[in-house]
């Protein structure tokens, strides 16, 4: 359910095997379907997002959209507008993240259910790049001049659409929630604040631009995620193209070799 308080949930996108992430994944509240924007993934907003590899799955569930958005009009009128945007393809949303492994740069790009890519900048620069097309996801690594490819499905490619867009909002995921709206000064500036309580451990601060009602920050537990853009637009279509001249591997080759780097970290553990 985390996945709709995020701003930037969906970060780890291929295969949540192949996550490299310190923290617990905000697919698994953001779960629930996975995304959303700068936590992730919708992941956490936290600790270093590597994006590496899936679809995000889930048992069905009766679609209750219209009712959870029109439940949050009521407990939270601010952010159930900022979802609305949120939700509305296309779609650019580009956010920096800030916690204490450094910082972030994220996007999510959404040209239409056919076309969408999500990009994670780490503190060191390194970027990694995940394109939707074609009924395939594709993982770039412009460092190593790579191209993974998996092959999702007309089912899966569809489900992840769904993910990356919010397409869906349960009712059932914001009813038990607690929900307090005010006023409140973050660095030096007064904003409209929603606090979103999922419970005592898991709390998120929403800060939204009292003049126009966009939303600037979300706070939560160590990390700080601010929006740099959010429109209903894709100005540039590039950001769905594949570099011809990179070298072309598979899924499984990805998961091979993230296993060898693992046993490899486990041996120079041992032999500390």
């Amino acid at each position: 359910m985390k996945k709709i308080f995020a701003v930037f949930a969906m970060i780890c996108v291929l295969a949540a095997a192949g996550c490299n992430n310190g923290n617990k994944d905000n697919t698994s509240d953001t779960t629930t379907a996975a995304p959303d924007t700068t936590q992730a993934a919708d992941a956490d907003p936290g600790e270093g997002h590597k994006v590496t590899a899936i679809a995000y799955e889930e048992e069905a569930r009766e679609d209750t959209t219209v009712e959870a958005l029109e439940y949050l009009s009521q407990v939270a009128p601010l952010y159930k507008t900022y979802l609305e945007k949120r939700r509305t393809v296309p779609l650019t949303l580009e956010t920096t993240l800030v916690n204490e492994s450094g910082t972030w740069k994220n996007g999510i790009y959404i040209k239409d259910e056919k076309n969408f890519a999500q990009y994670s900048i780490d503190p060191s620069g390194v970027k990694t790049t995940v394109i939707y097309k074609d009924g395939f996801a594709y993982q770039i690594d412009d460092e190593k001049r790579l191209i993974y490819t998996l092959e999702l499905g007309d089912e899966r490619f569809a489900s992840t659409f769904d993910s990356f867009s919010l397409r869906i909002i349960y009712y059932d995921d914001v009813f038990g929630v607690d929900y307090l709206n005010d006023s409140q000064e973050y660095k030096g500036t007064e904003y409209d604040h929603v606090n979103i309580a999922i419970s005592e451990d898991d709390v998120t601060d929403h800060y939204f631009d009292k003049a126009t009602g966009d939303l600037v920050y979300t706070v939560s537990a160590g990390n700080e995620s601010h929006i740099d853009k959010l429109e209903n637009a894709v100005a540039d279509d590039s950001v769905f193209e594949l570099p011809a001249d990179y070298e072309k591997k598979t899924f499984e080759d990805l998961m091979a070799e993230l296993q060898a780097q693992a046993q490899a970290q486990q041996s120079e553990n041992a032999g500390e």
